[in-house]
C-alpha cells in the first residue's frame, strides 16, 4: 500500500512537472569556467590556483563583436584609479584571450591566501572567474652549502 501510494505521488509529481514545463533547460549559475550558452558570453580561467607571481590565462567566447574586455579583481573594479590587469578587443567572431602574471592586486597590494574574484567585463556585462591564491612556493636554489 505504501509502496503504490509513493509510485502514484512520484507520477504525478512528474505530470505536474512536464506541465509547468520543467522539461525545459534552466540557466545554471556560472563559476570557473563558466560553461558556454547559445545566447550569451563565456570565460574561462586557467589554472584556476597557484601562489603569487601564477601565468594565468583569461580567454572567453560569446562577447560581442569589437568591444573591449576589461580584466580586473572584483574587489577593485570600482575603483577607478587601479588599472585592469588586461584588457583585450574582442575578434569579429566574439572571442579574446590575455595572458599576465597574478603577482599582486591591481591597485599593487599583496594578494592574500585565499579567493580573488577576477572578473572579465564589457559595459554592463561582467562574469566572475575566482581564482584560489595559495602559500607562496619556496625557490630552489639548487644544492645548498656542503652538497
Amino acid at each position: 500500500m505504501v509502496r503504490r501510494t509513493i509510485r502514484l505521488l512520484g507520477a504525478l509529481l512528474a505530470l505536474g512537472l512536464l506541465a509547468c514545463g520543467a522539461s525545459q533547460k534552466v540557466a545554471a549559475t556560472p563559476t570557473a569556467p563558466v560553461a558556454a550558452t547559445e545566447a550569451g558570453p563565456s570565460v574561462r580561467l586557467e589554472p584556476r590556483s597557484g601562489p603569487p607571481g601564477t601565468e594565468v590565462a583569461v580567454s572567453g567566447k560569446g562577447w560581442p563583436a569589437g568591444a573591449t574586455v576589461t580584466v580586473t579583481a572584483a574587489e577593485e573594479q570600482r575603483q577607478s584609479a587601479a588599472p585592469p590587469y588586461r584588457t583585450a578587443v574582442t575578434s569579429p567572431e566574439g572571442t579574446f584571450s590575455v595572458r599576465f602574471r597574478l603577482e599582486k592586486t591591481p591597485s599593487g597590494a599583496d594578494l592574500g591566501v585565499g579567493v580573488l574574484n577576477l572578473v572579465a567585463r564589457v559595459d554592463g556585462t561582467a562574469m566572475q572567474l575566482p581564482f584560489l591564491v595559495e602559500v607562496r612556493r619556496p625557490v630552489d636554489s639548487g644544492p645548498g652549502p656542503g652538497g
